[in-house]
């Protein structure tokens, strides 16, 4: 049974509802939990600037080069729109970030409103089963967080591949009822 933990920063600060109403933070996620659902922001909506920001100069360079090199224009034209099918993607998107451990002062300090908060508990695997195991969303991944000291890069690879996951998950939804 995987555990991870939700810092949440307790009563105070104020959030929005899906009827876009002020409400505390707190009574959001006591009424979420108390319908089985939880709040998984978009990356605008999360509190860092730089939260999935990407440096995508080489990717545009190599499109560019591709582009002087190629007579036909129509495959850049697909790594282009798969690029941006990869933006959007990104920007619309939920993000549900656990920890985990309790004990992490850092976590405790900026997410807990400085030790003033709590943090809700959850089994991950019972989580990931309440969102249909990913048959109701086709595009849920769990992995560890990498903090770096420098913008990530994308390149042209990147884009491919992600290209070729949105397909098969949307082949797999249209197709194959499970």
């Amino acid at each position: 049974m995987p555990i991870a933990y939700k810092y949440r920063p307790g009563r105070g600060p104020i959030a929005y509802d899906s009827e876009n109403k002020e409400i505390e933070i707190f009574e959001r996620d006591i009424k979420l939990l108390s319908q089985d659902r939880i709040y998984v922001p978009t990356p605008k909506q999360l509190n860092d600037p730089t939260e999935s920001l990407v440096d995508d100069s080489a990717l545009n360079t190599i499109l560019d080069f591709i582009k002087q090199l190629s007579k036909s224009e129509a495959s850049i034209n697909r790594l282009k729109d798969s690029y941006v099918e990869l933006k959007k993607t990104i920007e619309t998107n939920g993000v549900y970030s656990l920890s985990k451990t309790p004990i992490s002062e850092l976590m405790w300090a900026y997410y807990a409103n400085g030790h003033n908060g709590y943090a809700i508990i959850f089994d991950t695997d019972v989580l990931y089963k309440s969102l249909n195991g990913g048959t109701r969303y086709a595009n849920i991944h769990a992995f560890d967080v990498d903090y770096v000291s420098s913008i990530p890069k994308i390149n042209a690879t990147d884009v491919m591949i992600t290209a070729l996951n949105l397909r098969l998950a949307a082949f797999i939804a249209a197709y194959c009822r499970l």
